[in-house]
């Protein structure tokens, strides 16, 4: 780690408030808060693990590209660790123990997350376009009622930037499907039914209001389902009725 100069770190979090880490020598911030610092060292992991033991808040920490497999986020003490809205864009996070974590608004933009332990951990906020979940635990990640780009198009929406909004909606459509497919590979088809209405949702709000592609785009009937749905859940949903048979 660089030398630490004489002064405090110019960082201040939303919600934590101004950072207490003495700034790097001749500059402005402190090691997790200069962008300018190489974070792809291996001593990085053991550094942010010890900084997590310190049980405050770590918010802005900027540790995009940085070597995180095997991080162990999981108090021993029952506590919750604080990581949020921090880049971890780009980041290997394979088999990482983020148990109950919170990684609220960070940006896991095409990280790693292969393998990684996330039961009950918080991705609210998150940028998950591209993140990597194959064979990671997440049956019960809290990812939140609406997706980072969902709420960025509506957005987009009411200023009347129809082009962004539908860019944005296109993205939000890219993050329920690959949540939706490696909930299917992991057999969990209750969760993959609800991302695939997500996923067919957002498909719908890239089209304008009144148009031939928002009416047809939307998954009302139970043979629209994918079929990882089983046949047990599939009878347990509500079906459109069937049209008369005339004489």
């Amino acid at each position: 780690m660089p030398i630490k100069d004489d002064h405090q770190c110019r960082y201040i979090g939303e919600r934590s408030g101004p950072c207490s880490e003495p700034a790097l020598e001749g500059g402005d911030y402190c090691f997790w808060h200069d962008r300018d610092v190489d974070k792809s060292g291996a001593d990085v992991r053991a550094l942010l693990e010890e900084r997590a033991h310190k049980s405050t808040m770590m918010e802005g920490f900027y540790l995009k590209g940085a070597h995180l497999d095997n991080l162990n986020l999981v108090s021993p003490e029952g506590e919750v660790y604080h990581l949020i809205s921090s880049d971890l864009s780009r980041c290997s996070l394979v088999k990482a123990h983020l148990y109950r974590a919170d990684l609220s608004g960070c940006n896991l933009l095409k990280a790693d997350l292969s393998g990684a332990n996330l039961h009950r951990t918080r991705l609210i906020g998150a940028n998950l376009l591209g993140v990597n979940f194959k064979s990671a635990r997440i049956e019960h990640v809290d990812f939140g009622d609406t997706f980072l780009q969902e709420e960025k198009a509506h957005q987009a929406s009411r200023e009347g930037d129809k082009r962004q909004s539908s860019e944005l909606f296109e993205e939000a459509e890219e993050v329920a499907r690959n949540i939706r497919k490696h909930c299917e590979a992991q057999g969990l088809f209750h969760n993959a039914g609800e991302f695939f209405y997500r996923e067919r949702t957002f498909n719908r709000y890239r089209f304008p209001l009144i148009s031939r592609q928002r009416v047809l785009v939307k998954p009302t009937t139970i043979s629209q389902l994918p079929d990882c749905i089983s046949l047990a859940e599939r009878l347990t949903l509500p079906r459109t009725p069937s049209p008369p048979t005339w004489p």
